[in-house]
Formats: C-alpha cells, sequence, structure tokens
C-alpha cells in the first residue's frame, strides 16, 4: 500500500514505460481499493487463478499484444498467444510481490527494502529468508533499493520455524 506498493508502482512504471515509447499510457481515476488495471500492448501481466480451460495457471506472465472492450490479447511466455478476458485475474506484472515472483526467475530483479516493512505486521514475512528468496529470483543482477536500516534489519531477522496451522486437528 502506499507510495512503495503495487498500485503506485505499477502506475508509475506503465505510464513511464509507455511514454518512453511514445505510447499513451492509461490514466488512472481510481484510487485505493478500487483500483483496476488497464491494459496498454506492450505491457506485462500476470494471470492468477488456475485455468484448465485456456491452460493457464497462476503465476504465467506475459506481454500484453491488443486490447478489445472486453477481452486482453497476450503472447504468454512458453505458451503462445491466448486471448482472455479482461477481468480482475489478469493483473499488471511491473511489479511483483515476492509471494507471486516465487518459484520464477527473471534477468534482473528490483528490491524495495523501505522502512515501512519494519513494522510488526511484516517483520514476521520479511525477513532473512524473505532476502534470499528475494534476492534469488534474478538471473544476472539484483538491486535492493530503499532503506538500509530496514535492509539489515530484514537480513538479521530469523524466520520463525513453527508454522500455526491447524493440520493435526483435520487429520486426527
Amino acid at each position: 500500500k502506499g507510495q512503495w506498493g503495487r498500485v503506485e508502482l505499477h502506475r508509475l512504471i506503465q505510464r513511464v514505460y509507455h511514454e518512453s515509447n511514445n505510447r499513451v499510457a492509461p490514466r488512472y481515476k481510481n484510487e485505493g481499493k478500487d483500483f483496476q488495471d488497464q491494459f496498454v500492448p506492450g505491457d506485462r501481466v500476470i494471470w492468477t487463478k488456475n485455468d484448465k480451460n485456456l491452460g493457464l495457471v497462476n503465476g504465467d506472465t506475459g506481454r500484453v499484444l491488443g486490447v478489445g472492450d472486453k477481452k486482453v490479447v497476450v503472447e504468454w511466455d512458453g505458451i503462445g498467444k491466448i486471448e482472455v478476458d479482461n477481468c480482475s485475474t489478469l493483473q499488471l506484472a511491473w511489479v511483483l510481490t515476492c509471494h507471486k515472483a516465487q518459484g520464477s526467475q527473471y534477468r534482473k530483479v528490483l528490491v524495495i527494502q523501505a522502512s515501512k516493512h519494519c513494522n510488526a505486521y511484516l517483520s514476521g514475512i520479511v525477513n532473512r529468508s524473505w532476502v534470499y528468496t528475494a534476492a534469488t529470483r534474478s538471473k544476472e543482477a539484483t538491486f535492493f533499493i530503499g532503506s538500509t536500516t530496514a535492509f539489515r534489519k530484514h537480513v538479521a531477522t530469523q524466520s520463525v520455524d513453527r508454522r500455526d496451522t491447524y493440520l493435526s486437528q483435520l487429520v486426527a
């Protein structure tokens, strides 16, 4: 959320990318929870739900080739061209959370380390293990930007090995 959040970074990167290629970038009216991605040919996108009919799984990424009223044509990495609905299952992928990028690799990765990520809620998530996972998504180079204090705190924080699940109760 906020200045370092997915919504703001998507908008910024999408605008800069398209304007630097002499294309028109979308202008957003909605804020916060009402955020709806708007697609333009050239956008990086991610599919966020398994769909056997389309042959797409959660985490598939690609590039937008064309946009219609209700459909978007995407060239999916390693899959090919598929026309999909313009819905919440299709999202911009200029920015991916570490969770969404897990299991994939990219040429270069930029990891944001903001002071706001040091709060009590995220301290259980953003830790040494998380930093390692983020850094190993890159094939060539990983860049950490933001707060040195936050980076040091995250690297110094051990991950919690104990997980709170109800598996034993369900099995019983």
